[in-house]
């Protein structure tokens, strides 16, 4: 499921209900600052998932019982955004200064069963933000076409709405509302082209596009290049943590962060317009987490385990590819194949992996067919009926 954000100002604020805004944000800007004061107190590691660890909530309720004139919800809003943004500091390598709130200009609202309020009347659209607990007010919101058809969908519960903000932007307030779509039912649809996506130790990912049954295009993304960067940023992190020079090593890891990030968008643009060529397309892709598994097996084989892509983002890979196919209106499918490794995609035999050892060659114990395994694991996914 991909979330996306849909921005819409506030209009008509009388001069009543700009009081009341920046009296939330006060509110909220206290508590902010109260738990980034708090944050070097735990370990980075916990900054993951501020939603499953109850430190944060406990924080809030304990440095502010009233919830400082909030709903409980919307005070433990806050603390996860703060979380989020200490998180954001850390993957960016630990920047001169961790985040600041001395002068905030957002506010966050938890959307549950009392949470926001959308109606429309008359052709406007109205938003009951709930700044104080059973103590909400309307606004109107200043929609155009994209918005409203955003709120259409919302009220034929077509999409989502998780939690908003209001930010204050060039001297107006604009609501940030994220909405996630549902999942429709199957309509029956029968794709014409088939992509099949396969994860792999020497390659990132392969792809195979099956049209009609007939095998029409395979493209290989090979890993060298991603791990001959790797291993340079591995030895220049050994250097550096043996000169003892710490700064130089966390603002390494936000420039690998970032090399790794760069390198899953390229990929995943590529499957898609490679998908894009060919009529009514669907990609098939294993899932992430049994690819892992499948991976690390391979690389505990290998002479130099280091030399696998078996710690690779795999996950976030997918994810991405997800994303973009449905910014694309293109389908996504996660298959799983029984012994995907050992299947010949040509005559469906299964046996033994081949050569011991030999990871980057498929070759089937019956007809003999030989392939790069990668592509085999590709193509047996894209030749796999729909589950």
């Amino acid at each position: 499921m991909v979330t996306r954000t849909v921005r819409v100002p506030l209009t008509g604020l009388s001069r009543r209900k700009k009081q009341r805004l920046e009296r939330t944000v006060g509110r909220q800007q206290k508590i902010a600052q109260a738990i980034a004061g708090l944050m070097p107190s735990v370990q980075p590691v916990r900054w993951q998932y501020p939603r499953r660890d109850p430190v944060f909530s406990r924080w809030v309720k304990k440095r502010f019982p009233e919830n400082n004139g909030l709903r409980s919800h919307d005070a433990n809003q806050v603390a996860f955004k703060v979380v989020q943004n200490f998180r954001a500091w850390r993957a960016s390598g630990y920047g001169e200064h961790p985040p600041e709130y001395e002068e905030m200009r957002w506010m966050r609202f938890c959307n549950c069963s009392t949470g926001l309020t959308y109606k429309e009347a008359d052709g406007v659209w109205g938003v009951k933000l709930p700044l104080a607990p059973r103590d909400g007010e309307w606004f109107r919101l200043g929609t155009g076409q994209y918005q409203e058809q955003i709120l259409e969908r919302y009220r034929a519960e077509e999409v989502l709405f998780g939690e908003a903000e209001v930010i204050q932007e060039a001297g107006r307030y604009v609501l940030h509302q994220s909405y996630t779509p549902k999942k429709t039912p199957s309509t029956g649809y029968e794709p014409v082209t088939v992509v099949g996506v396969a994860f792999g130790v020497d390659n990132i990912a392969a792809v195979a596009v099956v049209e009609a049954g007939e095998i029409q295009e395979v493209d290989l993304f090979s890993g060298d290049k991603i791990r001959h960067h790797r291993t340079r940023m591995r030895q220049r992190r050994q250097d550096l943590q043996r000169a003892n020079q710490m700064e130089k090593v966390r603002a390494l890891g936000g420039e690998e962060h970032r090399y790794c990030a760069q390198q899953t968008h390229r990929i995943s643009r590529r499957i898609i317009e490679c998908a894009q060529r060919w009529p009514d397309p669907v990609i098939v892709m294993e899932p992430a987490a049994e690819a892992r598994v499948r991976i690390r097996t391979q690389c505990r084989h290998r002479d130099d385990p280091q030399a696998g892509l078996a710690d690779w983002a795999y996950t976030g890979l997918q994810s991405t590819i997800a994303y973009k196919a449905e910014d694309a209106g293109i389908q996504t499918e996660k298959v799983t194949v029984p012994a995907l490794d050992t299947t010949c995609n040509k005559c469906g035999a299964t046996g033994e992996y081949p050569a011991a050892g030999n990871w980057k060659e498929f070759q089937c114990p019956d007809c003999e067919y030989t392939v790069n395994a990668d592509v085999n694991r590709a193509l047996a996914l894209a030749t796999t009926p729909s589950q």
